[in-house]
């Protein structure tokens, strides 16, 4: 075992191979997160790309995170944000819903992207949903235009 002193405060601090030994080991442990965190990347561009290959043009959400002790709300959603179709987390207090912070997923923690994981299959399905919905309102107003559009005709004949 190696002793140094530090010159400034006249301790000594003991230095062995336990050191050299952890210092190898975080460096492993670095590239291993930096090698699964490139990997959940991908997986997620690849999910993101599946979604908007749907091609359904809605947006929906699912709860990604509820702090209830902070009163914050995180929502992963799949919508157009800077131009483009991607996925989110939208981030807002509770009480202020008028307030949302929006991040891409793939620019927000690796914890979030990382959540957002369990979530992908539950926001397929709220987007099937919405579109399900919107489809059939669309369609109903459609045909009271059309309706209306009639009557008015059959007024002015």
């Amino acid at each position: 075992m190696r002793r140094k002193v530090s010159e400034s405060s006249g301790i000594s601090v003991s230095q062995s191979d336990t050191g050299s030994s952890q210092v190898a080991r975080a460096n492993i442990a670095a590239r291993s997160m930096a090698d699964a965190t490139e990997k959940l990347n991908e997986a997620l561009e690849l999910a993101e790309q599946f979604m908007e290959g749907l091609d359904m043009g809605v947006t929906a959400s699912v709860t990604l995170f509820h702090d209830e002790d902070a009163q914050w709300v995180h929502e992963l959603r799949f919508g157009k944000a800077e131009g483009k179709w991607q996925l989110l987390v939208e981030s807002s207090y509770q009480s202020r819903y008028d307030s949302v912070d929006t991040t891409p997923l793939l620019r927000s923690s690796r914890e979030f992207r990382a959540m957002a994981v369990t979530k992908l299959e539950e926001l397929v399905e709220a987007l099937i949903n919405t579109a399900e919905k919107q489809s059939a309102e669309l369609t109903a107003r459609a045909d009271l235009a059309l309706n209306t559009i009639g009557r008015l005709r059959g007024e002015a004949e």
